[in-house]
């Protein structure tokens, strides 16, 4: 873990990459530097329970968005993986290489996936793939129940490597 303290930047036990243990070795000055006010909300290697918090509440904030222009607008509304990215990562987006660009948008994409396996989690999420992306058919309220239970059944979900 990094730990950023009002003057230097300490790394805390060790890394699972050498070369991360190196590049943290020695602390690291922040005299005379402001915080990062830029927000990275997850990574591809974050765990998909993680991940679909960020994407069910961008989903839901599109949806919300789109409502705006009212009610046939939200009938119509489609999401876009790109829209979903963009929407989490919009303080970093340009910082962000293609390649990385695409990482999140296949973490993404793998997660809805997971909703969409489950016929009975695609019914109470209410979230239908189309072609260019995804459309909620539910109303907000069953949407909110559904990715809840959604989302704590991921989280009850031990990752594999804690049986290795």
């Amino acid at each position: 873990m990094l730990t950023f303290g009002s003057e230097q930047l300490i790394k805390e036990r060790e890394f699972k990459r050498d070369k991360l243990n190196e590049v943290f070795k020695e602390p690291i000055s922040l005299k005379g530097k402001i915080p990062p006010l830029s927000y990275y909300p997850f990574s591809e290697e974050d765990k998909d329970s993680y991940v679909a918090i960020h994407v069910i509440r961008a989903l839901l904030s599109i949806a919300i968005k789109n409502i705006k222009g009212g009610p046939d607008v939200f009938e119509e509304s489609i999401i876009s993986c790109d829209e979903i990215v963009a929407h989490k990562f919009n303080l970093v987006w340009k910082a962000l290489s293609q390649e990385h660009k695409q990482k999140l948008k296949g973490k993404i994409r793998e997660v809805i996936k997971r909703i969409m396996a489950k016929e009975d989690m695609k019914e109470a999420v209410g979230i239908i793939q189309q072609k260019q992306g995804y459309k909620i058919i539910r109303n907000l309220e069953q949407f909110k129940r559904g990715a809840e239970h959604f989302i704590a059944e991921l989280q009850s979900q031990l990752p594999l490597s804690d049986f290795i």
